[in-house]
């Protein structure tokens, strides 16, 4: 993308804060009472935030894909894609396994525990599955980025009829060999992303037309999709998001906004290493007697700071001594 846009950094700065958010707790919520305000606000994440970044990857994609790009020329720019993202994915995925053989012998309080090194077969052919399921975005991501050019050329370059065969993969049975559980979701709103990325002065005109109204019906779905049994009402949320979200963001641009704008740059980093940050705290603060639904606000708060300070961090002061490092998390 030659060009960035704010509006698109700070809706990928608020879908990653979300994923964060999300993350605090991954199976088990602290011991005691009144933890169910943050089920609710994880609820009402999970109703949107990855068909929101689907989508927007998706917008980023469009900008930069070529059309009418050779055979070859399409090979070569998913290869590059996905070197960027794969050797990143595996790095973490390894970095995570060892962490977890690591910490587990000595805490209860690791989530999602390794029995051997088959589990790294998970990692390869099953991301959703695997111990390390919070980094499958990174795989389907590389997955589509493989797969789209060539089913642009299967249809003939007519990006509407993929969003009929991706409505159609909505009914088929699924899996998680390959992502296809998350990819046979979200694949529709990345192609939606790629014909907004493709058609970019006509989205923002109706992103102008119909954020406001796309908004006030977000606000009233969300809740109602928080709940498992509401399919649709989890689909409309999802829908909406896309709208609202980043109309929203391109309708503020003049606002200060800086955090979002940060967050925004950071996003493939804090992505791929949030989870570990966040567990560092949880174990913290189990063995420092903390690990309760008392004191959980203010766990939450540290886990939040912690995971995107660290991913910053990271991403400013120790990478860039590593140059391969930092060119795989940019």
């Amino acid at each position: 993308m030659k060009q960035r846009f704010k509006y698109i950094d700070r809706t990928k700065g608020l879908a990653i804060l979300l994923v964060v958010l999300g993350h605090l707790i991954a199976r088990e919520a602290p011991p005691g009472e009144n933890v169910e305000w943050y089920m609710a606000v994880k609820g009402a994440i999970y109703t949107f935030h990855m068909p929101l970044f689907m989508a927007v990857s998706g917008l980023v994609y469009g900008f930069s894909w070529r059309q009418h790009a050779t055979m070859a020329d399409d090979l070569t720019d998913a290869r590059r894609r996905i070197m960027r993202l794969l050797p990143a994915y595996l790095l973490i995925g390894l970095l995570v396994f060892v962490g977890k053989l690591t910490f587990q012998s000595f805490s209860p309080a690791v989530d999602n525990k390794v029995d051997g090194a088959a589990e790294l077969l998970e990692l390869l052919f099953a991301p959703t599955a695997s111990f390390s399921s919070f980094l499958w975005y990174i795989y389907a991501l590389s997955v589509i980025y493989l797969i789209f050019p060539l089913a642009f050329r299967a249809v003939g370059g007519r990006v509407v009829w993929l969003l009929l065969i991706a409505m159609i993969f909505w009914w088929l049975p699924s899996s998680r060999w390959f992502a296809w559980d998350m990819l046979q979701i979200l694949s529709f709103f990345f192609l939606v992303g790629v014909i907004a990325g493709r058609h970019h002065d006509d989205t923002l005109r109706w992103l102008g037309l119909l954020w406001v109204p796309a908004l006030m019906l977000f606000v009233v779905v969300v809740p109602a999709g928080s709940d498992d049994d509401p399919v649709a009402a989890r689909w409309a949320a999802a829908a909406l998001s896309v709208v609202a979200i980043p109309g929203f963001m391109r309708a503020t641009e003049s606002w200060h906004l800086g955090a979002l704008d940060v967050l925004g740059r950071y996003t493939l980093i804090i992505y791929l290493t949030n989870t570990i940050f966040i567990g560092l705290v949880k174990v913290a603060s189990y063995h420092l007697g903390f690990w309760h639904a008392l004191y959980f606000p203010l766990i939450a708060i540290t886990m939040t700071l912690v995971a995107i300070g660290g991913a910053m961090m990271l991403k400013r002061c120790f990478l860039p001594l590593v140059p391969p490092l930092d060119r795989i998390t940019t």
